[in-house]
C-alpha cells in the first residue's frame, strides 16, 4: 500500500497528491477533441449538486472531490474494463479507500447514506453523459458509442438513481444541447 513519504511535508504531499489526481485524463480510450481530466468532471459534479441539491450534505460534497483523486494511481479504467471483470474491484475499492484516507484523512463516500451514495453515482453518469453531449456536439463522432452506452445503462438501470437525477436525465436526454448564447444575443 502506498505511504506518505517520511523525507517530505505530510500536508505539501497531500495537497501535491490531490492536485496529481484531479489532472488525470479520463475516457483516454476514446480520446475527446479537448482534455477531459478529472479535475474538470469533479468541478461539473460539483455545479450539478449545487444546482439539483443545494442544501446536500457536506459529507456528499468531499465525496465528490475524493471519488476520482485514487485515479492518480489507479488510472481511469474504462468501464467495459471493469464490467468484463479484468480487473478486481473489491481490491481497487479498498486501494481507493486507503488512498481517501491517506490523503483526505478519510474516505467520504464510506459514510454516505444508501441516498447519498445514489446521488454521488448518478451525479457521476448525468456528468460523463453531459461531456458524451458536448463532444458530440463538437463534432466528434467516436463518443456515439458511450452516448449510447450510457442511454441503455439508464434505460435499464434508473431504478438505481434519486428520482431527481432520473428526471434531469430525461431532461438531458430531450434537450438539443446546443451551445448557450452570448452576452447581448437575442
Amino acid at each position: 500500500m502506498y505511504q506518505l513519504s517520511e523525507n517530505r511535508n505530510p500536508i505539501v504531499q497531500r495537497i501535491k497528491f490531490a492536485r496529481e489526481g484531479a489532472n488525470v485524463i479520463r475516457v483516454h480510450a476514446n480520446p475527446g477533441i479537448v482534455p477531459y481530466p478529472v479535475g474538470m468532471h469533479t468541478f461539473n459534479m460539483l455545479m450539478m449538486l449545487r444546482i439539483l441539491w443545494p442544501d446536500a450534505p457536506i459529507a456528499l460534497v468531499w465525496a465528490i472531490v475524493e471519488h476520482d483523486v485514487p485515479e492518480r494511481f489507479t488510472g481511469d479504467t474504462p468501464h467495459p474494463a471493469k464490467v468484463a471483470g479484468i480487473m478486481d474491484r473489491v481490491k481497487q475499492s479498498e486501494y481507493e479507500e486507503h488512498i481517501n484516507t491517506l490523503v483526505f484523512g478519510e474516505d467520504s463516500a464510506s459514510n454516505l447514506s444508501p441516498e447519498e451514495t445514489g446521488w454521488l453515482s448518478g451525479l457521476d453518469m448525468l456528468e460523463f453523459y453531459c461531456y458524451c453531449r458536448d463532444q458530440l456536439m463538437m463534432g466528434n463522432r467516436m463518443i456515439e458509442t458511450k452516448l449510447a452506452a450510457v442511454e441503455r445503462y439508464m434505460k435499464k438501470y434508473a431504478h438505481k438513481y434519486p428520482e431527481r437525477i432520473v428526471d434531469v436525465y430525461h431532461m438531458l436526454l430531450s434537450d438539443g444541447w446546443a451551445t448557450m448564447s452570448d452576452i447581448g444575443d437575442e
